[in-house]
């Protein structure tokens, strides 16, 4: 009977730190949310995906045939490789156009592409239209 009941003891714990976990990572997603809007084209949010590392929806998305990287696993070269983790499809940030959040997400001391706005070389550079469409307020 102890050892049932320390069984039980023991996985509430482990249920309850679980959870506690899965609130602290929402939490920090929302406040994320809350400071960057996401990159959207055509109306549609601009996210890598997680399958491949391309621009979700892109004709480069998920093809079968595509090259794989042999460190990250995903698409070799696209915009994600080596840059995410394969699994989950990633928001990509609209005042910047990094990974939302990421360390380089908003950077200060970033280098702004001539032709688009956006951070140069960010995952979404180039990638959403013309300069005037993106204007880079502060937070």
């Amino acid at each position: 009977m102890k050892k049932f009941i320390l069984v039980l003891v023991t996985l509430s714990l482990v249920l309850t730190f679980t959870s506690f976990g899965s609130l602290l990572n929402a939490n920090a997603a929302a406040d994320c949310g809350s400071k960057h809007k996401t990159v959207k084209k055509d109306g549609k949010q601009l996210a890598l995906c997680g399958g491949c590392g391309e621009l979700k929806g892109s004709e480069k998305c998920c093809v079968k045939n595509a090259k794989k990287c042999s460190k990250c696993g995903l698409n070799a070269g696209s915009p994600g490789c080596c840059k995410i983790k394969k699994g989950k499809d990633v928001k990509l940030c609209s005042k910047c156009g990094e990974i939302a959040g990421s360390k380089k997400c908003c950077s200060k001391d970033a280098k702004k592409c001539t032709k688009c706005g956006l951070n140069a070389g960010s995952p979404a550079c180039c990638k959403v239209g013309k300069k005037d469409n993106h204007k880079n307020k502060k937070h």
